[in-house]
């Protein structure tokens, strides 16, 4: 029904990329919205489904008339909305990306690919999120908790990067399954079922382990960044491979449902999930390459 709503019309999808961007920004504190999943999941998915359904330069139309208004707005919310870009711009080019392609495991390949590039490049950022979260953090908590926080706020500085990339994925896959479940049934099941990393990447993320270990200084800090990168792309493949095998095996949801739980409460379950999308891409490589000696 909401779906239907925004896709019906350019005011619809005007209004409705407002109205999600505008609670995005007052649901937490500013700038704490950055760091906030469902910052990405209540805005993006909508970029993102708009995107899907309608392609790219609509779907820019209707940011920069939302961008206008959102402007005229800020007078009254007297919130910074300069950041909002960082999510619609690249939820913009990467809902392009798997609108173009139809490979989910393509979009999570340039997204990594995107973001180890943007590393290499650029350089982190860490610096620019602590100084934006320092001032967020120490107007959502009082003095004497600071100090608290610090260690939890020092470690997500550096993989802020990496972890908006992982909220846009993940807004743009729920976006992915809300265009199925209206005009594709069963869609994104058999499209999520495909993911697959190209096999090209598993031996760059290999040497990158090396590398982790063999370099010192700033490099293996870059190293060290891009590595979790490939973590987070390994651990996509790794949850369509637990999907598949769930529906495969007929087994029960409570599994995928305990799997979750674990991966929310417990971080050490993503490098298990992650293993599991490795030997997923060596289990297909394998298959591939009986079958072709067969056939020989």
């Amino acid at each position: 029904m909401i779906g239907k709503y925004i896709l019906s019309g350019r005011l619809q999808a005007i209004s409705a990329i407002t109205f999600s961007t505008l609670i995005s920004l007052l649901l937490l504190p500013e700038f704490i919205y950055l760091i906030n999943p469902f910052s990405y999941l209540i805005c993006g998915s909508v970029v993102s489904l708009v995107t899907l359904r309608k392609g790219v330069f609509y779907t820019l139309q209707m940011l920069v008339l939302s961008w206008l208004i959102l402007l005229i707005l800020n007078k009254y919310i007297e919130r910074s909305i300069q950041e909002v870009l960082i999510i619609w711009l690249p939820i913009l080019l990467l809902s392009a990306i798997l609108r173009f392609s139809q490979r989910q495991g393509t979009l999570v390949s340039l997204a990594g690919l995107g973001t180890i590039i943007f590393y290499i490049t650029i350089g982190d950022l860490s610096e620019w999120w602590q100084e934006g979260l320092s001032i967020a953090f120490e107007q959502a908590l009082p003095p004497e908790q600071l100090e608290m926080y610090e260690p939890i706020f020092n470690s997500m500085t550096k993989l802020m990067n990496t972890l908006a990339v992982f909220y846009m994925l993940i807004a743009i896959l729920f976006a992915r399954w809300w265009q199925s479940r209206l005009f594709n049934p069963g869609g994104f099941r058999k499209e999520f079922y495909a993911l697959r990393i190209p096999k090209a990447v598993l031996p760059i993320f290999i040497l990158t382990v090396v590398l982790v270990f063999t370099v010192d200084g700033s490099k293996q800090i870059m190293f060290m960044n891009i590595l979790v990168v490939f973590v987070f792309m390994y651990l996509i493949q790794g949850l369509s491979f637990a999907h598949r095998s769930v529906d495969k095996l007929k087994l029960s949801v409570s599994w995928l449902i305990i799997l979750y739980c674990l991966l929310m409460f417990v971080p050490q379950m993503g490098l298990i999930i992650a293993c599991l999308g490795i030997v997923d891409t060596l289990t297909e490589w394998h298959n591939k390459k009986r079958g072709s000696e067969k056939e020989s």
